[in-house]
């Protein structure tokens, strides 16, 4: 898969967190021939669909500094919809939402820390998951389809980045 074109993935996310100097500096990074220590996470679905899990800072600086992932810059996970659709404490995944109409919000530490917390005091966090969707979870739009028309209309970045 070292061919893809990472710019045709598909993301599980709404926005970007990091500013301007920092993901100039990972582009910058790639661009000067740098990898990054943890592969990103792509998920294959059943339908055959790639979508990007984890690392979509790390994917955009590679689509703008090379344009495809080297032999370990990925990993790819065979997965299906359902496993998104309910939460997995044990697994990490306190975010629950279903990747064909819905992402993610890019910032939801703040959900994870109380689901965290909850789990460490004996509170209910699977009701606090299922009262708080609104948190971590946004319709799927059209530029969610491809990273490259996601970092077209969503990023805060603007034609600094691809100068």
């Amino acid at each position: 898969m070292q061919d893809l074109r990472v710019a045709t993935l598909a993301v599980m996310h709404d926005g970007y967190r990091l500013s301007a100097e920092a993901m100039r500096a990972l582009v910058e990074h790639v661009r000067r021939g740098g990898r990054f220590d943890e592969p990103v996470r792509v998920t294959r679905f059943e339908d055959g669909r790639l979508m990007l899990r984890d690392g979509l800072h790390r994917t955009t600086a590679v689509m703008l500094g090379r344009g495809v992932f080297l032999d370990g810059d990925a990993v790819f996970e065979d997965m299906t919809y359902t496993m998104f659709l309910a939460p997995a404490l044990a697994a990490g995944l306190v975010a629950p939402f279903d990747p064909r109409t819905e992402v993610r919000v890019a910032d939801f530490r703040a959900h994870r820390e109380e689901v965290k917390r909850l789990l460490r005091t004996g509170g209910d966090a699977l009701a606090f998951i299922a009262s708080n969707r609104r948190a971590y979870v946004r319709p799927r739009r059209p530029c969610h389809d491809s990273l490259a028309a996601f970092f077209a209309e969503c990023s805060p970045y603007g034609a600094e980045l691809t100068a």
